[in-house]
């Protein structure tokens, strides 16, 4: 069991000296909406952010703000979904000396537009499906419109362990997951924990985030150098790989490996770890696909046709392998729905 943890927005800001952080995840939700409307701005000023000194509202802004950020805080990891009215400020490194917090946001735009200014003229500019990332000990000022965004916090020891000791600010983190192969799967990753993450108990919470946390790093690193853990993330970007180019007839594990930049051995321990073999994974996601696409879709398409959308050319043998694994034929189930 996980220490009780305590905290309340009513009992004011959260801070790490006074509240610490739960043994075991913890949902927050908290809104402007029982918020006297006058009052809501410098609400949400006060309590929401905790590595971050929001700019003072205007009275335009004042009057008709509305947020709500809802997500798991946990000493692992903390993960948020926010649904904000326009907002800014800045954090200094006096900030960061005086509340000792060490992490790092990786996120991404759902809504918006996210504009970020660094130490040298450095700005990073994030639009709807742009990652952003956000390190609490460097200085940055940062500006959202009304915006929407999901966001996964890390501590920076767990993230230096991963990069191998090296030490990336927020720009290279950035470019660096901007360019990842991975880059589809952590979008995935993190928009399934926003949708799962109420749902679930402490157990499954710890692992949503676990998956979010190690996802991250995978994008970040590689597989190759993701460290204990990374197989089953990797077996999830392959399959989100074949989901995604199933009309491919190339498709192959030497593929898989060079856009996910994996070796063979790496690939393979990840599936044999899954219990899944790679070219059997790849027919049944096809087959899969086809059923789906007969059940929904047009009646009067030949099943050959459908089947070659899904990377199915082996017409002789496809009616076999269909009845193998469902049970039934293509064409049965086109008769099905054309009664």
């Amino acid at each position: 069991m996980g220490k009780e943890w305590n905290w309340r927005p009513e009992l004011g800001r959260w801070s790490l000296d006074e509240f610490g952080l739960p043994g075991r995840p913890a949902f927050v939700d908290i809104s402007t909406t029982l918020v006297e409307r006058s009052q809501a701005y410098e609400f949400w000023r006060e309590i929401a952010f905790t590595d971050f000194e929001a700019d003072p509202g205007h009275k335009a802004a004042r009057d008709v703000f509305r947020a709500r950020a809802k997500g798991l805080t946990w000493d692992g990891a903390d993960f948020f979904y926010t649904n904000s009215d326009a907002v800014s400020g800045y954090r200094d490194r006096r900030q960061a000396e005086r509340d000792g917090l060490d992490s790092i946001s990786v996120g991404l735009v759902l809504r918006g537009t996210r504009k970020a200014a660094l130490p040298g003229d450095t700005e990073m500019i994030s639009e709807p499906g742009d990652f952003f990332v956000y390190d609490g000990r460097q200085p940055s000022s940062v500006a959202w419109s009304s915006h929407e965004a999901v966001f996964l916090v890390v501590r920076r020891a767990e993230l230096r362990s991963a990069l191998n000791g090296r030490e990336l600010d927020a720009a290279e983190l950035q470019a660096q997951l901007s360019r990842s192969p991975l880059q589809h799967m952590l979008r995935d990753q993190l928009r399934l924990t926003a949708r799962h993450m109420q749902k679930l108990d402490a157990a499954g919470q710890t692992l949503l985030l676990q998956q979010a946390k190690q996802s991250t790093f995978l994008a970040l690193t590689g597989p190759e150098d993701a460290g204990p853990g990374a197989e089953s993330t990797l077996f999830q970007a392959a399959i989100n790989y074949i989901q995604h180019r199933m009309s491919d007839p190339n498709l192959s594990a030497d593929q898989i490996c060079r856009a996910l930049r994996c070796s063979r051995a790496t690939l393979y321990r990840a599936f044999a770890t899954s219990g899944a073999g790679i070219a059997e994974t790849i027919r049944d996601l096809r087959l899969d696909g086809l059923r789906r696409d007969l059940e929904m879709g047009e009646t009067d398409r030949p099943v050959a046709d459908v089947a070659v959308g899904y990377g199915l050319y082996d017409t002789a043998n496809l009616s076999r392998q269909f009845r193998r694994r469902f049970g039934i034929t293509p064409s049965e189930i086109q008769n099905r729905r054309r009664r």
